[in-house]
């Protein structure tokens, strides 16, 4: 099994914004060892357009974000890549409902029903 970051939105655009909160969260982790709750989109926007506000995304592999097709590819990319059988998913975005709807697009994009 492997665990891994993934974020699905109906746009490449959209998925790219939801994950500006997880990129403040984890620039300032990374630079000052602080951890922070989840910020909004908004906030974290505002940070990342600073000039020190973020570290750039060269790490971009351990980011899986897009729409479902994109988001399919990228996770089976990195099943084949470890030999994994499963992968266990978190998307780390500040707003519930549209963590909710990326877990419902992951789902859509590998035809899995919803439990009763």
């Amino acid at each position: 099994m492997v665990a891994t970051w993934a974020l699905c939105a109906a746009t490449l655009e959209e998925a790219e914004r939801l994950s500006t909160s997880s990129r403040m969260a984890l620039s300032l982790l990374r630079t000052s060892g602080k951890m922070i709750p989840v910020p909004t989109v908004e906030t974290a926007t505002r940070f990342l357009d600073e000039p020190d506000g973020a570290l750039p995304i060269t790490r971009r592999r351990r980011m899986t974000l897009g729409t479902k097709a994109m988001v399919r590819e990228g996770l089976e990319t990195i099943a084949r890549d470890y030999g994994a059988e499963e992968l266990m998913i978190v998307t780390i975005t500040h707003s519930h409902e549209a963590r909710k709807q990326s877990y419902r697009l992951i789902a859509e994009a590998f035809e899995l029903e919803a439990a009763s």
